[in-house]
């Protein structure tokens, strides 16, 4: 499960002013802010998730925003399983994030239809991206999306104080 904490400069300002608020402003605050965020996040998860299909399959639900003190989005597969082998999404999620070496060989024994017992060699990860440590989903959209959220949440609070003062 991917993970990623927005902060930030103005946005640890915004946050101390945040804790001061009532607890009905914040809890308004909380859920205009998961309200705007979460297309945000999933805009950005969807623009990038195409590069391979396992990323397309892993990515495909998981998508959320944990509101709170602090702001989390999280790209994670379901519990559901994938392909005739059934392998858990979870299994999978970093090899479509940030790939693997697709000309490694890999020895596994295997059973012959007369039921004799041999090793054999494959490329097992020949459908998996080139390795790059920067990812290729989630990390790039995390990179993309935290700005955009983080000055729309700095917006969004100084907006909802100022009204609040108001008395509106």
């Amino acid at each position: 499960m991917a993970k990623f904490y927005v902060d930030g400069k103005g946005f640890n300002k915004a946050e101390r002013i945040f804790r001061q608020l009532p607890n009905e402003l914040k809890k308004d605050l909380r859920r205009v802010q998961r309200s705007e965020t979460l297309p945000i996040w999933r805009e950005e998860i969807n623009a990038r998730k195409s590069i391979s299909p396992i990323a397309e399959r892993v990515y495909k639900s998981g998508i959320s925003v944990k509101t709170g003190a602090n702001l989390v989005l999280v790209a994670r597969g379901s519990s559901r399983k994938i392909g005739s082998r059934r392998i858990p999404q979870y299994v999978l999620q970093g090899a479509a994030e940030f790939g693997s070496k697709p000309t490694n060989y890999t020895k596994y024994n295997r059973v012959s239809p007369k039921g004799k017992r041999h090793t054999v060699t494959r490329r097992t990860r020949a459908g998996l991206s080139q390795n790059r440590r920067t990812g290729y989903v989630a990390v790039p959209a995390a990179k993309a999306a935290v700005s955009r959220i983080q000055s729309l949440n700095i917006q969004t609070t100084m907006r909802r104080i100022h009204l609040a003062a108001e008395g509106k």
